[in-house]
Parts: C-alpha cells; sequence; structure tokens
C-alpha cells in the first residue's frame, strides 16, 4: 500500500509540474508587450477583456480541474487543486513583473488578474487554500489602475515585505516617474 501511494503521489507532483510548466510557457509565448501597453483603438478595445493569454491558460485550467474532479475526490482533491492554484498566483506574479504598464493596460492587467482569481475560486479546495490566498492577484491588479493618494494610502497599509513587493509593482507601471507615484513611493 505505502508504495502504490508513493507512486500516485509521484504521479500527481508530475501533474501538477508539467501543469504549471504549461502555463508558463503559455504565459511567455502568448503575452504580448502590447496586452499591458496599448498603442491604438485596437489594442485599446482588447484591453477592456481578458488578455489571450489569459483566456488560453483559464480554458487549459478549467479542463484541468475538470479531470482532477473526475478522477481525485476528498482532502487528495482538495489539496491538489490547493497546490495548482498557489502555484498559479507564483507565476502570474512573476509574468507581471516582466512588463511595463500603461494606464489603460492597466485595466487589462486587472480583468486578468480577477479572472484568476474567480477561476479558482470555483475550484472545490476546502480548507487546502488559505482563505483569500487568490485575493492578492486582485490587490495587485488594483495598483495600475489606482492613482495619486488612493495609491499612497494602499502602500501605507502594507507593512514590510509586502510593501516592497507591491513597490516592485508600482515600479512596473509606465508612470512610475510621475511625481504622484513618486510621491506614493516615498523615500
Amino acid at each position: 500500500m505505502a508504495t502504490l501511494e508513493s507512486k500516485l503521489s509521484n504521479i500527481l507532483n508530475l501533474t501538477l509540474t508539467a501543469t504549471l510548466n504549461w502555463v508558463s510557457r503559455t504565459l511567455s509565448q502568448q503575452q504580448r508587450k502590447t496586452d499591458f501597453r496599448p498603442r491604438d483603438d485596437t489594442d485599446l478595445l482588447a484591453a477592456s477583456s481578458e488578455t489571450p493569454a489569459c483566456q488560453a491558460v483559464c480554458a487549459f485550467l478549467s479542463r484541468c480541474a475538470s479531470q482532477a474532479v473526475g478522477a481525485l475526490s476528498g482532502r487528495n482533491l482538495a489539496l491538489f487543486l490547493a497546490e495548482l492554484a498557489l502555484g498559479l498566483r507564483s507565476l502570474v506574479l512573476a509574468h507581471l513583473l516582466k512588463f511595463t504598464v500603461s494606464q489603460f493596460g492597466g485595466i487589462a492587467v486587472s480583468k486578468d488578474m480577477t479572472r484568476y482569481a474567480e477561476l479558482v475560486r470555483g475550484w472545490p479546495t476546502d480548507d487546502a487554500l488559505p482563505q483569500g490566498a487568490m485575493d492578492v492577484l486582485v490587490e495587485v491588479g488594483q495598483l495600475f489602475i489606482i492613482k495619486g493618494d488612493a495609491l499612497k494610502y494602499k502602500l501605507s497599509q502594507a507593512q514590510g515585505q509586502d510593501a516592497l513587493e507591491m513597490k516592485a509593482y508600482i515600479r512596473q507601471r509606465e508612470d512610475a516617474g510621475s511625481v504622484d507615484v513618486q510621491a506614493a513611493l516615498g523615500p
């Protein structure tokens, strides 16, 4: 029985690794720089919905979650989906740091982040995924939209490592050199 459990555990770990590798590859290959920096009306119209990369990732992960629901149950299912959710969160947050985001691109970022969070909220993770674990995606998405005093207030609420991480995302804003953003970032 121990050997069987070990083999099943290895299969689940390999499945998680392969799934997250696919997500990473999709994000790096399908995410265009203009997704977060629209230049013309066509790009601006595209910014009003999720990006194609987000749509592809969400469609793939929906199928994966559906397969997991059919193959696993109980605590095993919850743990598998929770690990998948946390891996997705890490990948998306790291991926976002590779892009400069304009004001209108911030809308696309916000929509993508909200879509990822909504996707995971629909999974039966029970208590295996900490409450609000995916809310950080929505919070980061908002950092690209809010301005001036609201941005400064948001930063003042964060402490320690959280504040440093928030500042890293704010520095990815196209207007990071503006007086308002610099004032929010502080010394």
